[in-house]
Parts: C-alpha cells; structure tokens; sequence
C-alpha cells in the first residue's frame, strides 16, 4: 500500500470515515478517525456546491482522470484568505482537472499561512515521488520553517492522503500484475472458520479430563503409600 514519507517517517492507514450526501452529486466528506484533518471530495461540474465553511484556510489537490495505465496528472495548492472554496472556483480556469481534494483543519482551529504552505510542500514532495502521477506545478511550492513541534503535528493532516486517493481510485504506483488494485485489496476478504465437530470436540474434553482425574488419583495413592512407609519405620 502506498505511503506518502514525511522526515523518513512511515505512517500507518487511519481509519476513514466516509459521509455520503443526499444528493450524488454533493461533496464526498472524508475524515479520518480521532485526527483532526478534515477533507472534502469535489466534482468539477459542482463545485459551486461546495459548503460556505470550507471557505477556511487549508491545500487542495486538483485531480486530472487516470488514464489507460493509471497515471494521471495533478496540481497542489494552498489557500489562505479567503479559502480553499473561494480558490477552487477559481480554479475552473483549468481545463484538466475533474474532480479536487480539498483538506482543512477541524475541531475549531484554521490553519495558519504558514502550517498551510508546509502542507502544500510535504504533499507535492509526497506526490512528486510517486510514478502514477504526473505533478502540473511549474516549481515546488515555498513552505515556510516551522517548529519541530508544529511540523510533528500537521503531519497527521498528510497520513490519509495516500488512502483516500485508493479510495478514490488514484494510486500512487504501478500495479503488480498480480494484484487487481494498487498492489494490496483495499478490503481483505475474512475466511470463516470451518465449524467444529461438537461431538468430536466433548469426546476429546471428557478424555483430557479422564486423564487428569487419572493422574491426580496416582499422586494421592503415591503419598498414602509414603505416609504408610513412613509411618512403619
């Protein structure tokens, strides 16, 4: 399964929670569980559906369709005042992209102009990396310095990238041959145990339990006959 590699740091998947609109064509909400990034899927067609409080500082990720082999083409971006809804339609401008991803800081709290840029930069440098993805900015976007403790942080806001493009059906590198999706299945199949033979198994229970009476029945005559012994003597 693909990673996107922060400071040599290789993040685990986070579990998704995926809300569907009502409406097919609204925004796919996307967030991962106990984190505190939020992302939201857009169609290009409706991007004027885009909720009012995503207009918050935040990156966006515009989205070209694969093509035969699965590569596609993408653009990174960040946006500050007025926000990330403001600068998607503005981004209908280009003509290439279907569909952008969009992420934002939840529970409350905006990102910063600054914490906004690293994010920008981590995800174009995770992307331009990737084989399958063929990346349409010019030059790698300027992030600022930030603390060691402000970069740990926004690291949670890249670790569901990777997944949510999977689940989108955007991976990051070529597939095996022998793998149907991006090199591991999205969803593992669970086997179900054979069931027991219930007679087989109180059969084998009432043996073990014959065996250890069994056994127990020898110690207690083992020291009868010591104290018998001993009580000659």
């Amino acid at each position: 399964m693909e990673e996107i590699q922060t400071n040599a740091l290789r993040l685990a998947p986070p579990p998704l929670i995926v809300s569907l609109p009502l409406d097919l064509n609204g925004p796919l909400k996307i967030q991962p569980k106990h984190k505190v990034a939020g992302m939201l899927v857009v169609d290009r067609d409706y991007a004027i559906r885009t909720p009012e409080d995503w207009n918050v500082p935040g990156v966006y990720l515009l989205m070209d369709r694969p093509d035969a082999m699965d590569r596609w083409g993408a653009y990174v971006g960040k946006a500050t005042t007025p926000g990330l809804r403001k600068r998607v339609l503005e981004q209908l401008q280009r003509d290439h992209w279907y569909r952008a991803l969009l992420i934002r800081s939840e529970g409350g709290h905006q990102l910063h102009s600054g914490e906004a840029a690293w994010l920008e930069g981590k995800l174009y440098d995770g992307l331009a990396d990737a084989a399958q993805v063929d990346l349409q900015n010019r030059n790698r976007p300027r992030d600022l310095t930030l603390s060691d403790e402000d970069e740990t942080s926004l690291v949670e806001y890249l670790q569901a990238v990777p997944w949510t493009l999977r689940l989108l059906g955007h991976t990051l590198y070529p597939c095996p041959s022998s793998a149907a999706d991006g090199g591991t299945p999205l969803l593992e199949m669970i086997k179900p145990e054979p069931e027991k033979d219930t007679n087989q198994t109180e059969a084998r229970e009432l043996r073990e339990a014959d065996a250890a009476a069994k056994l127990k029945l020898a110690e207690v005559q083992a020291r009868i006959e010591r104290a018998r012994a001993k009580a000659a003597e």
